[in-house]
């Protein structure tokens, strides 16, 4: 199902089954965005911003023009998400010249969240994990990979990017 469906009358659109069923499921399971901070262990703005930047797509999501309705998300995407938390190299302790944690890396890079944890995603921003529950609260970020994110958002624009 995507955007070309919309215009498809609901009762022509044909789906396997086990699609429809995988979509079902979802549905009955699905977790609005005031619970997200409760299963990954964040806060609420960490939370929203990997929703606006698009880290973890929502199943259902407010209409783009009237800006209506409930922003909820497929159990199985946020345990996906987890599982690449999960994944992240594990230390017992961390030095503070090292690693910071997705806050402070926030702060100093001028980033969201999102932009960080995108970047630990895709490999750019090496990240750690410190041992207990899987989730933000754990996750630290090497000083030298935000040092360089905070210089991208500093950098003026080039000739080159300007036209």
């Amino acid at each position: 199902i995507n955007d070309d469906t919309w215009d498809v009358a609901s009762h022509h659109l044909v789906v396997p089954a086990v699609v429809a069923e995988q979509i079902s499921r979802d549905l009955k399971e699905s977790v609005p965005l005031q619970l997200l901070p409760e299963l990954l262990f964040c806060s609420r703005t960490q939370a929203e911003s990997l929703y606006r930047d698009g880290v973890i797509e929502p199943l259902l999501d407010k209409d783009e023009e009237s800006g209506i309705g409930r922003i909820a998300f497929a159990r199985r995407t946020i345990q996906a998400f987890l599982k690449c938390i999960e994944a992240l190299p594990l230390l017992e302790t961390v030095r503070a010249d090292e690693f910071v944690d997705l806050t402070t890396g926030a702060k100093k890079t001028g980033r969201s969240t999102g932009a960080i944890v995108e970047g630990i995603l895709t490999g750019s921003v090496k990240a750690v994990r410190l041992s207990g529950e899987v989730g933000l609260v754990r996750v630290r970020v090497s000083v030298g990979d935000i040092t360089a994110l905070r210089l991208e958002v500093d950098r003026p624009p080039t000739k080159a990017s300007t036209g």
